[in-house]
């Protein structure tokens, strides 16, 4: 397993950085983002939130416990801190992949190969993503759906998809719908292509990802 004090934050800089270290008082954004970095670090080592705690957090960082609810109200508030700025930094990822390309086909086909590279290359911050690390129902009742940003991050997809549907290169379909289709198809490839689950055995997972994304692009190309 990597190290988890050495997984990249969303800046980049490895986690290591924050641990042990001590924020002075008043740098109230740096000591946030200590937290949220300790906070990864101790999912990583542990595999549960339910295995982190927040007095093993503020130490990590080299605060009192008590800082912590200076910056969140709870476990589960500081852990829907950890995936939110993950899905910032992995929206940010598919946004960067698809740049400079202009068909709505070289878009998708492109946002899905970062999204299995992604997939295969950290599954530690792949399982912070998608791992329900904090239920939905919570996070739900806490943040406004359309203030996620892993939602925002399947929006600008379907944006993608839409504008492919209103030139014409995609043929007239609920362009919502077909966004679930990709990406629900490329999440599930990510789960296949790191488990097998006893069907498969080597692959390669370019060209699976190629094969895979052709597939769903010939079903959404206008005829």
């Amino acid at each position: 397993m990597t190290d988890p004090a050495a997984v990249p934050t969303s800046d980049g800089a490895p986690q290591r950085r924050a641990v042990g270290h001590r924020a002075d008082a008043g740098q109230g954004e740096l000591l946030r983002a200590q937290l949220l970095d300790a906070a990864e670090a101790q999912l990583a080592t542990r595999g549960s939130i339910q295995a982190v705690s927040l007095r093993q957090v503020a130490r990590d960082v080299g605060v009192s416990a008590t800082s912590v609810y200076l910056h969140f109200a709870d476990k589960d508030d500081l852990f829907i801190g950890v995936c939110q700025r993950r899905f910032e930094a992995f929206a940010q990822l598919l946004r960067e992949a698809r740049e400079g390309l202009d068909s709505a086909a070289a878009q998708v086909k492109a946002t899905g190969k970062a999204y299995v590279r992604f997939g295969m290359e950290h599954p530690e911050q792949y399982a912070i993503l998608f791992g329900g690390v904090v239920p939905v129902e919570t996070v739900k009742a806490r943040i406004p759906e359309e203030e996620l940003a892993g939602y925002q991050a399947l929006l600008e997809l379907a944006a993608i998809v839409r504008q492919g549907i209103e030139s014409g290169e995609f043929r007239q379909v609920d362009a919502f719908m077909a966004t679930l289709t990709l990406w629900s198809t490329v999440h599930g490839l990510v789960g296949v292509l790191a488990h097998g689950f006893g069907m498969i055995g080597e692959v390669d997972v370019q060209s699976a990802t190629d094969t895979v994304t052709d597939l769903l692009l010939d079903g959404l190309r206008a005829p």
